[in-house]
């Protein structure tokens, strides 16, 4: 009979754990980049003789509003594997678009991560005062040439590294035209 509890209690402890998780999972699910590690029970009534291990979710929450100042701004984040990089630039300083001469991921002693990276955005800027102004000039490592976008909010550049890459520090050096409130986003 007490062998016959035993199991009872494991597999409605399992069922919990489960649904639990699968709560916790949709609850968060649009709005999150979802990563999970494995990490075995330990409590010996619950394990027994066989492996029991719970999926707990971390998540890569979007920093979000971070305040903008313009010039060259440094945004370190928590270590974190990601191959996407979304800027979502919500709010202009000035009345022109966003503009951005250069944009650096760095990961742990790393150099800058762009190196044959791509970029997408929103819009871009192609006037008499800013010609070609395209999204792959805020990672062309030169600082001549800039990323502009049209003039209105919200707009957004998304930077994608060749491959996955831990990532903790962004680098953004903005030209007049700052975002005064934006996010980023990170995804694999």
């Amino acid at each position: 009979m007490k062998q016959v509890i035993t199991q009872q209690v494991k597999m409605w402890g399992f069922l919990v754990g489960t649904l639990m998780s699968i709560l916790i999972v949709l609850s968060i699910l649009s709005t999150e980049s979802i990563q999970a590690y494995k990490s075995p029970v330990t409590d010996p009534k619950l394990s027994g003789d066989s492996e029991w291990y719970v999926y707990i979710p971390v998540i890569n929450k979007p920093l979000c509003p971070i305040s903008g100042s313009g010039g060259t701004e440094t945004v370190e984040i928590a270590e974190r594997n990601a191959s996407k990089i979304r800027l979502d630039l919500k709010t202009r300083a000035y009345q022109y678009g966003f503009s951005l001469w250069e944009v650096e991921i760095y990961g742990p002693g790393t150099g800058n991560l762009t190196s044959g990276a791509t970029a997408t955005a929103s819009s871009w800027e192609n006037t008499a005062y800013c010609i070609d102004c395209t999204p792959d000039k805020a990672i062309d490592h030169d600082m001549d040439t800039r990323w502009a976008s049209e003039f209105y909010e919200p707009q957004w550049l998304e930077i994608t590294l060749p491959s996955p890459q831990v990532i903790n520090r962004i680098v953004l050096n903005w030209e007049t035209a700052y975002a005064t409130e934006y996010c980023i986003t990170t995804s694999e």
